[in-house]
């Protein structure tokens, strides 16, 4: 089965959403790749972040809820659930799996969590680019 152009369309954002990180200086410890799989793949959450590979071909596997791409809806939420797995990659502490996290104290959501998602939030969603030059020019006082 073919996907539409608006599922192909709303992969990219997605997609674009890990470079754009990048250039704000949100580095992730691994290359991070992308895929978009069933609920059931991911025990029926809408998304999950692994470390997979071995040596020097580790990466960070960003899985998103494919039935989500079907829809206008559905592909916003996946744009704030990319944003969140996104934070999960780039304080990934160690080999630990995010599964192994949960029993620290703040589980896989802690304080460092946190502030990375945050700044990734601000950073993506409110407007800033790379391209950007000093922002609104509606708001001098800034």
């Amino acid at each position: 089965m073919s996907l539409s152009k608006e599922n192909i369309k709303g992969r990219k954002v997605i997609r674009s959403l890990v470079e754009q990180a990048e250039w704000l200086g949100h580095i992730p410890p691994w290359p991070i790749k992308i895929k978009f799989k069933s609920k059931s793949y991911m025990d029926a959450t809408w998304g999950t972040t692994e470390l997979k590979g071995k040596g020097k071909n580790q990466y960070i596997e960003l899985v998103l809820d494919e039935d989500c791409m079907k829809t206008p809806h559905g592909r916003d939420l996946c744009t704030v659930i990319a944003v969140h797995e996104l934070a999960h990659a780039i304080t990934w502490s160690g080999n630990e799996k995010v599964e192994d996290a949960k029993t620290l104290k703040y589980g896989d959501h802690s304080p460092e969590f946190g502030f990375v998602y945050a700044q990734l939030w601000t950073d993506l969603m409110e407007g800033y680019t790379a391209g950007d030059e000093g922002g609104d020019d509606d708001n001098e006082d800034c």
